[in-house]
């Protein structure tokens, strides 16, 4: 004779059960891409853009510290401290003399780095014909 205890099942528990899921999944599907070449031109634009974008983002960030010391008083208190140190009777910064500063370094530093980038791009293309690129392995996530 059956009883009843023996004929229920005993429900599994959520641990278990998440790990069998775990181990039933299927491996997501990659896709190996190998780079062998770079197209300069566009290295070009896009290191150009992203050096003169972070320099646009330095001068918005000078003209924010600026404004927040002339706002503190600070601005006078560094002319009176040159002025001491120095001997001056009128030494005076101001912003506009800040930005002609920061903007010709950072036009210089634009153009050099983008040449630095370029030139890294060349060796790049050059090295890859002999060591056959970069492998990248690309899996899908969309799921």
């Amino acid at each position: 004779m059956v009883t009843e205890r023996a004929t229920r099942q005993r429900p599994a528990r959520p641990q278990i059960i998440a790990r069998e899921q775990k181990q039933r999944r299927q491996p997501k599907p990659t896709q190996r891409i190998k780079i062998k070449h770079i197209s300069l031109v566009s290295l070009l634009k896009v290191s150009f853009f992203f050096y003169l974008g972070l320099v646009i983002v330095g001068s918005l960030a000078t003209l924010v510290i600026w404004s927040v010391m002339a706002s503190g008083g600070y601005i006078i208190k560094l002319n009176h401290l040159v002025d001491q140190l120095f001997g001056t009777t009128n030494y005076s910064v101001s912003l506009s003399q800040v930005m002609v500063i920061q903007l010709s370094f950072g036009a210089v530093w634009v153009l050099i780095s983008t040449v630095v980038t370029f030139v890294g791009g060349v060796l790049y293309n050059l090295s890859s014909e002999i060591g056959n690129g970069i492998g990248i392995s690309i899996m899908d996530d969309s799921k």
